[in-house]
């Protein structure tokens, strides 16, 4: 460490690569970030209702963009955000980016009995949803005194 005076970083080039474990594409050792990216098209059907994008299962943290604009950070389950003030009629974008731990660098350079077994799992696991919402509204409504 004494040697390398800055940190070390690397640029990978973009790449199509599935849902799943890192860990299954030569990427044991990886403990770092990842970010996923698609667009989807929305018909005016679609933008009249609550958007819910679930992630299914993340491995860890997951920050999701839509149009450009962050939606939030997801640190545990449920990997579930509201998208609804994010999309829009037509063309979207959607970009998550994925963090995994130090697990799986330690886990490569140091082996040690303080990573446990599936703590190496790592990235966007999926299944990825994008759930419609009917909007109800609900409205007070004057009840007849009860005897």
């Amino acid at each position: 460490g004494a040697a390398i005076m800055a940190p070390v970083e690397f640029t990978c080039a973009p790449t199509r690569l599935p849902l799943g474990d890192w860990c299954n594409y030569a990427l044991d050792s990886y403990s770092g970030g990842a970010v996923y990216g698609t667009g989807f098209n929305l018909t005016a059907a679609h933008a009249d209702t609550e958007i819910v994008l679930d992630l299914g299962q993340v491995q860890v943290s997951a920050e999701v963009e839509v149009n450009g604009e962050v939606v939030g950070i997801g640190l545990g389950r449920p990997y579930r955000f509201d998208i609804t003030d994010y999309v829009c009629q037509g063309q979207n974008q959607l970009k998550v980016t994925v963090f995994n731990t130090l697990a799986n660098h330690y886990d490569v350079a140091f082996p040690s009995s303080y990573v446990f077994d599936g703590q190496t799992v790592s990235g966007l696991l999926g299944p990825v949803e994008l759930r419609f919402l009917a909007r109800v509204n609900l409205t007070a409504r004057a009840s007849a005194e009860r005897h």
